[in-house]
Parts: C-alpha cells; structure tokens; sequence
C-alpha cells in the first residue's frame, strides 16, 4: 500500500512538473510573438535578449561597460557659469529615434543656455536611474547641478518589476527590497526573482500587481532622491509627469520633498495626439513636442 502511495505521489510530481514546463513555454511564445508584435520591433532581438536576460549575472558595472557609448546622449553644454542640469528616464528621455537637436536635452540646453547631461536609458526606469546614480562613476564628475529631472510615464511603474531585458539586449540592473523599505543591489545569479518577475512581465497588463507596483515605485523615488541629496546636496529633485495611470501616488513623495510636474498643468497638449508623437504608431515625443514642453518647463523651473 505504501509503496502505491509513493508511486502516487511520484507520478503526480511529474504531471506538475510537465504541466509548469508547459506552461513556461507557453509564456516564452507569449514572449516571442505577442509582446514582440506589440512594440513592433525585431523578433530576433527579443529572442535573444529574453535568453541573455534569464542567464546573465548581475554585476557591480553591467550597465557602466556595455551602454555608455551606445545609450548615452553627448552632453550639450551650455554656459559654464550656470549650474547644470541632469536628465533621467526612458527613451522619452533619451530622445529615440530624434536626431540630436530634436532631443529634449539638446533643446532645454539650446533654450536656456545651460549645460545639460542626459542619463536617459532607452527602456529603462527608476531602476535603472537608481543604479546609475549609485554605480556609475562618471556622475560624480557632474559639479553641483541646480535639477535632477526625471521624466516618468505611466509603464514604468511597470518596468522597476522586470529582471532585464530590452530590445537592445543590455542587462539590466536588480534590486531586492528590504524590511526597512529600502532597496538592495543583486550583483548575482537570481532565478527565483528572475522566474517571479518573468511570469508578472508577461501579464504586465494585470492591475491586480499596480497597487502593489505603486507603493515599490515610490520606494524607488526616495531611493534615487537620497542618492541626489548624497552627490549633489544643492540640488532639486523634479518628476516630470510626462504620462500617468492614474495609481501613482504623488502626494506621498510631494512630502518627501519631491516635485512633481505634471505635463498637463505646464502646457495644453495632448501627448497622444499625432502632431507630437514620432509616428502614428509610435507615442514618442518627437521635435515638435519638446519645442512646446521645453519654454515652459524653463519657465517653471526659473532656468
């Protein structure tokens, strides 16, 4: 009788283990076709990305050796008797498929005359800001800027759940969080987070994480504005609110002396609209939309 049992038993681990293989395959298709034909980029580059993604080892220096000259923009000076201005974010930041004086460091630079350095890293979030400011040495050649602004839009409050990967196959950095609400750097191989945040990425549509997502997004903000107040005590730390969800909540890091800009209180556009997006099938800001955004951002901010 026993030894039924036991067969049992075995028998039923197996028909679990084959069923989760299949379900893990089912969310690589997912992965491979779906998301790939969502962003309209190049099947082969998600392919190998999800693998270097799912195999890769984290480590102190990831991003600093393989997208410095690759992701960064060149910094646009401007008057060297003006404090700087420091750009994080996305791709929005960066400036994706702009030429360099269409970005919108180029153009707050041009405007204000005022040198400004962009950090934007094409998919990328708060995470990616965190480890930058932490981890990247060439940040602390920057004197005594007078902003730090990140631009925010609505998906990256679900990018800081993603273990690392993008379409140009960088690693990405990962953060544990720990008790005190504070975030660890995981410079080793990581699978059970990395499983976790593989099954959520392919459900990224899924409201039921954003609560949850929402509390970790303003974990990551504090993070990021006590490493400002560490490199550049003189400095402001600005949100620019380029797109919301609508979970966020602002209100709590406003009491962590944080400022958040809303787009839609500085200028009367609507960010959707063809007129200021790269394409109809791309929502990117393109030339004409920084032109608008950056007078009056200059504005608000006395630049």
């Amino acid at each position: 009788m026993k030894k039924t049992n036991k067969y049992t038993i075995l028998n039923l681990l197996k028909i679990l283990f084959f069923n989760f293989v299949v379900f893990l395959f089912f969310l690589f298709i997912l992965e491979f076709i779906v998301y790939a034909s969502y962003i309209k980029i190049n099947r082969a580059d998600i392919h190998t990305s999800i693998i270097k993604g799912f195999l890769s080892v984290y480590s102190d220096g990831s991003i600093e050796k393989k997208i410095k000259d690759k992701h960064f923009r060149d910094v646009v000076y401007g008057d060297k008797k003006r404090r700087p201005v420091v750009l994080f974010g996305c791709s929005f930041t960066f400036g994706d498929q702009l030429k360099p004086e269409e970005t919108f460091s180029y153009q707050l630079s041009k405007y204000t005359n005022t040198t400004v350095y962009n950090y934007g890293v094409s998919g990328g979030s708060p995470k990616e800001t965190l480890y930058l400011l932490r981890y990247y040495n060439d940040i602390n050649n920057i004197s005594n800027p007078q902003y730090v602004i990140y631009t925010y839009i609505d998906d990256h409050i679900n990018r800081i759940n993603r273990f690392g990967w993008v379409e140009s196959n960088q690693e990405l950095p990962v953060f544990t969080e720990k008790p005190n609400k504070t975030l660890k750097y995981v410079n080793k191989k990581n699978y059970i987070y990395k499983l976790r945040t593989f099954l959520y990425f392919n459900l990224i549509f899924a409201e039921s994480r954003h609560w949850e997502s929402r509390d970790l997004l303003n974990i990551y903000f504090k993070e990021i504005q006590n490493e400002i107040n560490k490199k550049f005590p003189k400095s402001k730390f600005i949100i620019l609110v380029y797109i919301e969800s609508g979970m966020e909540n602002w209100d709590d890091l406003k009491q962590n002396n944080i400022e958040i800009i809303h787009l839609s209180d500085l200028v009367n556009i609507n960010t959707s609209d063809v007129q200021y997006c790269i394409s109809e099938y791309d929502s990117h800001p393109n030339a004409k939309a920084w032109k608008v955004i950056v007078p009056a951002l200059a504005k608000k901010l006395n630049l």
